[in-house]
């Protein structure tokens, strides 16, 4: 490994920091030890999907639907019906979280522009024609740009979505 955190696991620090949760949360809800959770923390190893859904579960974040779904285009839509319904698991669901438009458009457009950066640096690597080892760096960079775009771009995709909505009531 070259020393960077998985993708996945990036993103799972990101949503642990904006909710605020902590480990003990992450295992309670997992149903893992707290020194599990501190080792798929660190990198150190995959993230299963009992960890990614716990804290799912914990704070609806969105960014944690892509790590699942990847490319392939998804709509989410919560439960709104079952909220009430105390023999329902999902009415102890947190509501799903959407940043505001302007947080959202913000962090997609970042991530757009990096990836351009990224795409335009590995361009000029290829202009030449020959692809060599020393350029698998700048491959795997666009690649976590690719990803960071379609992940920035579904929060946002819901963000805009619940903008609409608020403005057609």
């Amino acid at each position: 490994m070259d020393g960077r955190m998985p993708r996945d696991t990036e993103v799972l620090h990101q949503v642990i920091s904006t909710h605020g949760l902590s480990v003990t949360q992450v295992a309670n809800r997992s149903g893992l030890a707290e020194k599990s959770i501190y080792k798929y923390l660190a990198g150190d190893r995959t993230l299963p999907s009992d960890v990614i859904r716990a804290v799912f579960e914990l704070t609806a974040d969105l960014r944690l639907v892509v790590l699942i779904t990847g490319a392939v285009p998804v709509q989410i839509q919560a439960l709104e019906s079952t909220r009430d319904c105390p023999h329902d698991d999902r009415s102890r669901q947190a509501p799903v979280h959407v940043p505001p438009p302007e947080e959202a458009l913000s962090h997609m457009l970042a991530a757009a522009k990096g990836c351009i950066q990224c795409g335009e640096h590995l361009n000029g690597i290829f202009a030449d024609g020959r692809v060599d080892r020393h350029d698998l760096s700048a491959i795997d960079k666009l690649m976590e740009c690719l990803s960071k775009v379609r992940i920035e771009a579904a929060v946002c995709h819901a963000s805009m979505e619940s903008a609409r909505e608020k403005v057609s009531r």
